[in-house]
């Protein structure tokens, strides 16, 4: 077996390579990794015949310039936010700021994030769902805090 510079590859020889690699891969339950190289090749079929090298730096030469990081939407962290606390403990009103809040698209997970920020506290969430959640348990804990003030101020000291 002769080792080549991977550079000098070609595709064709890349493709037989990875041929290979699936078809050990097909011959396994779960095809997954299988289909995936598939698609890979497929991909790399309309360039035969061109060095692994060459097609490298076509294709770093037409990739997209990096885009700018995504804008949090201020307005709708700070609108969501206030109607929030405006929503106080009156549970139909929360519920339906909530769902108001789920169904608008100007709402990704960057502004769910900074919403959940100003209403629940700072946390690291992993998804939306977790800013979901985190929203929804924060309004029963500030219910749970007027609930029992509430009834300490209702007790009188014998």
């Amino acid at each position: 077996m002769s080792h080549t510079d991977p550079a000098e590859l070609t595709l064709d020889q890349l493709d037989a390579a990875l041929a290979r690699i699936e078809a050990a891969w097909r011959a396994r339950p779960g095809r997954e990794p299988a289909a995936a190289l598939a698609k890979f090749r497929r991909a790399l079929s309309a360039h035969h015949g061109q060095s692994l090298a060459a097609y490298l730096e076509a294709r770093a030469q037409r990739a997209a310039p990096a885009s700018e990081p995504r804008k949090l939407y201020r307005q709708v962290v700070s609108e969501y936010a206030a109607q929030l606390e405006q929503a106080g403990r009156v549970k139909s009103s929360f519920e339906h700021v909530l769902e108001r809040l789920r169904n608008d698209r100007r709402v990704r997970k960057l502004e769910l994030d900074a919403i959940a920020d100003a209403y629940a506290g700072k946390a690291a969430r992993r998804s939306k769902q977790a800013g979901f959640e985190d929203i929804e348990a924060a309004f029963f804990e500030r219910a749970l805090r007027a609930h029992n003030a509430k009834i300490a101020g209702d007790t009188t000291p014998w």
